[in-house]
C-alpha cells in the first residue's frame, strides 16, 4: 500500500511558498499567514490494479488577497508539473504522481469580517493517480 501521506506532503511542502503547511490535523498550523492547510481523501486502488491509488487532494490557502492567491496559483501549477512529462511529482522509496484531473478549480471561499479579518481563503481540488514504488 502506498504511503499517500507522505507522498502529497513532501511534494507540497516542496513546491509551495506558504509560511506555514500542514494537513487539517495540523491543529497549530493557522498561526502564520500565508497558511496551506490540506486534505486528503484516499479512495483506494484503481481498477484492482496493483501499485495504482486513487487521492483526492483540496488545499485550502489563508492570507492576504494577493499572498493567497500567489499561494493558490503556484500551487494549482506545481501540481499540474507532478505527472510526466515534466515528472516533478516523484518521492524516492515513496510513489509518484501518474496522473492529475482538476475535481474544483481555485476559487474565493467565504470569509467572515469577524475581528476585522481582511484575509481571504482560495480552495482547490485534483484527483490524482498515485503508483508506488
Amino acid at each position: 500500500m502506498i504511503d499517500y501521506e507522505t507522498l502529497i506532503d513532501t511534494l507540497i511542502r516542496r513546491d509551495s511558498t506558504a509560511a506555514s503547511i500542514g494537513s487539517e490535523y495540523d491543529t497549530e498550523l493557522v498561526r502564520t499567514l500565508p497558511a496551506l492547510v490540506y486534505r486528503l481523501v484516499g479512495d483506494g486502488q484503481q481498477a484492482n490494479a496493483n501499485g495504482l491509488w486513487t487521492v483526492v487532494l483540496t488545499a485550502n490557502v489563508h492570507g492576504a488577497p494577493s499572498d493567497a492567491w500567489r499561494i493558490v496559483s503556484e500551487l494549482y501549477d506545481a501540481v499540474h508539473a507532478w505527472p510526466a512529462p515534466l515528472s516533478t511529482g516523484v518521492v524516492a522509496g515513496v510513489g509518484y504522481v501518474h496522473l492529475v484531473t482538476d475535481a474544483d478549480m481555485p476559487s474565493r471561499q467565504p470569509t467572515s469580517p469577524v475581528g476585522g479579518n481582511t484575509g481571504v481563503q482560495y480552495q482547490a481540488s485534483w484527483t490524482l493517480l498515485l503508483c508506488d514504488l
